[in-house]
């Protein structure tokens, strides 16, 4: 469905701006619905700054938290260097990770055969991975073309259910939206205590460790919903930008 946005063109600097766009953001997390809103761009690109500040701000008060009055810190730029060169994890971490994570986690939130088989298969690819192999995702070393085919055969099943059953699919994701919307969000959150050495403690305090992560599932999902897939995407590669700047500077 596309919303047509009435509200009259704020500047940035104007605080009603951020509040009546913050407004939005968690009446959508309240009660999710894929509703497409037509702004220009340039409102568009205020929004995602907006909502970029914002989640920076919970990312820093967390790694604080976490590092300071926990003493946990995340290791997954250590094991990235560990493994790549450096311009080579900049790549992924920049480009491919974002990429990757959008299609699994935000591209199938709309609805199509395609769209969900795609996810599909990268979801297929990180559980063949973790519980078969119990390996990274950029293991390009142990059976990675047994990892791959195994990936893409269940997202080519995935597409034939899907597409043979289309109007029962379509007409689940508009009943069931907020279950699919809060599974994805979640699933991408918490996923990523793995960029954690895995203890107890760890285990205990995941809510806390992982909220950037959750917060960034909830904003790029925000943000995929409103205006389109290439914003979220474009808003993950920015979010991961600033990461690589904050460890490489």
């Amino acid at each position: 469905m596309l919303h047509l946005s009435q509200n009259k063109e704020m500047k940035f600097t104007n605080p009603k701006f951020h509040l009546s766009l913050y407004k939005d953001f968690f009446s959508l997390i309240k009660n999710p619905k894929f509703e497409r809103r037509r702004l220009l761009k340039k409102e568009i690109i205020k929004s995602i700054l907006s909502l970029l500040i914002l989640n920076l701000a919970i990312k820093i008060v967390t790694v604080i938290i976490a590092n300071e009055f926990i003493g946990i810190s995340t290791k997954v730029i250590e094991r990235g260097t560990e493994s790549f060169s450096k311009p080579v994890f900049a790549i992924i971490l920049v480009l491919i990770s974002p990429l990757i994570e959008e299609i699994a986690f935000r591209l199938s939130l709309k609805f199509k055969p395609l769209y969900f088989s795609s996810s599909v298969t990268i979801l297929s690819y990180y559980l063949v991975n973790k519980i078969i192999y119990n390996i990274s995702n950029f293991d390009y070393q142990t059976d990675f073309l047994t990892r791959i085919t195994i990936s893409f055969v269940l997202g080519l099943i995935a597409y034939i259910i899907s597409h043979k059953n289309k109007t029962h699919f379509e007409l689940f994701w508009n009943k069931h939206f907020g279950l699919i919307f809060y599974s994805l969000a979640l699933v991408f959150g918490f996923v990523h205590i793995l960029n954690y050495d895995l203890s107890l403690k760890v285990a205990l305090l995941s809510p806390i460790l992982v909220l950037p992560q959750l917060s960034s599932a909830l904003i790029y999902s925000f943000i995929r919903i409103k205006y389109g897939f290439i914003y979220s995407l474009a808003t993950h590669i920015i979010n991961n930008s600033l990461v690589l700047v904050s460890v490489f500077n």
